[in-house]
């Protein structure tokens, strides 16, 4: 969260030279409905710090071609990169999208030296994101992963811009709208209604007083990003709260057709991230135009800090013990073995546990499992609920398995018992992978 206004904080400086006005900038930015509605889950979501990142070191690649830029914009992207792949396809989105405008309005000197930085970056780009990049295109193609969504349900709403979501701090009062809605945590993102103001003004000043209000031509690509994003966004079919409206077909379904890894994603709502960027570079730009010297400026500049705060004043995010049952910590000390962690309450709660013992695991809560590992899984099940143990140790490797206290275990003996207390009970199997002549339970 710090970074976030940090780096949207030079990025808007770089734009607009003026300092209060980047600092607000970033407060948009960092503090956004959007941020604070993935803070309860979504953790590669939050970290969306290096996309400005990227956006001030290849702005500035594109306009300065120094060897030094080369180097920054490559490592920012391969930063965006080690977060979230929607983050990096879009962060390479916008850039080529200015490469384009550049071209376009012939702003890019075709010099030997210009041409060679710019082919320095493309290939740390290529070493550093193309690696990753490419094992998860085949992995795509030689393994399906399960666990998409559907694109449709998780489309924008265009309401939700205007209406602020289950993330606000008093979401009780929007509560008629926003429980239509599937999982507030993506479809809280509330503009602002500071933000959409200032948005409007220069909107309206953009199409009706364009001789009057010179706006610098560059501004026109940020208008461009706010369109074509809050497009996408809307997802393959118009949806407006329940209601999905068929005939209407939307960009984002020939999207997936070009490029059918975003089949995997299936949420196109997370696309308003980027349009939320272009709005904040458009609204700071018409406050950057203010004399803040003016009682008239100050008192604009005031009334819109304000009503920003009230905006986006976050709903409190959940908070969740970091504690773990004893048998956990045991299990850290004890010698290399995969678990079956069935004490655990839930899935991610399987997860929370590994950060703890650190040893191999099947289940846990993964939001897209390739299909062979799925069958795996299904093999372990069925072989735990058979009472298949030797099997568990010899075939998967799994040495400890942990049960709730009160749940009986008829077919293991209590004498496989190397722990207990009121929640939980740890067996270990190596003793049935000896006893039966066979390797000790190190397949893992």
């Amino acid at each position: 969260f710090v970074m976030g206004g940090v780096t949207m904080f030079w990025f808007i400086r770089k734009l607009h030279k003026k300092y209060w006005v980047a600092i607000i900038g970033g407060a948009l930015f960092t503090f956004s409905t959007y941020h604070f509605a993935h803070a309860t889950g979504h953790l590669q979501l939050v970290s969306l710090e290096w996309i400005p990142l990227f956006l001030l070191a290849f702005w500035t690649l594109l306009e300065k071609f120094r060897w030094r830029d080369a180097f920054f914009a490559s490592g920012a992207l391969f930063l965006v990169l080690l977060c979230d792949y929607y983050y990096l396809f879009w962060s390479v989105m916008l850039g080529g999208m200015w490469l384009l405008w550049k071209l376009y309005k012939k702003e890019v000197p075709f010099t030997k030296k210009n041409m060679l930085v710019f082919g320095l970056f493309v290939a740390l780009a290529l070493l550093l994101v193309g690696p990753l990049i490419f094992a998860l295109w085949n992995l795509t193609k030689t393994d399906v992963l399960l666990g998409f969504h559907d694109p449709v349900v998780f489309s924008m709403d265009p309401l939700t811009i205007f209406i602020p979501g289950g993330s606000w701090y008093w979401w009780h009062l929007t509560e008629f709208y926003s429980s239509k809605l599937p999982y507030f945590s993506e479809m809280s993102i509330f503009f602002g209604f500071g933000l959409l103001s200032v948005l409007a003004v220069a909107g309206f000043k953009r199409v009706f007083k364009r001789a009057q209000f010179k706006m610098p031509p560059w501004l026109d690509f940020w208008w461009i990003v706010l369109i074509v994003f809050g497009l996408l966004a809307l997802g393959p079919h118009l949806r407006i709260a329940s209601h999905v409206l068929e005939s209407v077909p939307l960009p984002y379904a020939f999207l997936e057709m070009v490029f059918p890894t975003l089949q995997i994603s299936g949420m196109p709502v997370r696309w308003i991230l980027i349009a939320l960027i272009a709005a904040i570079v458009i609204v700071t730009y018409m406050l950057s135009r203010l004399d803040i010297r003016t009682k008239k400026a100050k008192y604009i500049v005031a009334a819109f800090v304000a009503v920003s705060i009230i905006d986006l004043y976050p709903r409190p995010i959940p908070l969740t013990t970091a504690q773990v049952g004893e048998y956990v910590h045991r299990l850290k000390q004890l010698p290399p073995g995969a678990v079956l962690d069935e004490a655990a309450e839930s899935e991610p709660m399987q997860l929370r546990n590994q950060t703890v013992h650190e040893k191999p695991m099947p289940f846990g809560y993964v939001t897209r499992l390739p299909k062979s590992v799925d069958e795996k899984n299904a093999h372990i099940w069925a072989a735990s609920q058979r009472g298949e143990y030797a099997r568990l140790c010899n075939e998967f490797g799994i040495r400890y398995i942990s049960q709730p206290t009160e749940r009986p275990m008829p077919l293991l003996d209590d004498s496989l018992i190397i722990f207990r207390d009121s929640q939980a009970k740890l067996y270990d199997l190596q003793a049935l992978s000896t006893s039966s002549g066979s390797l000790p339970c190190s397949k893992q």
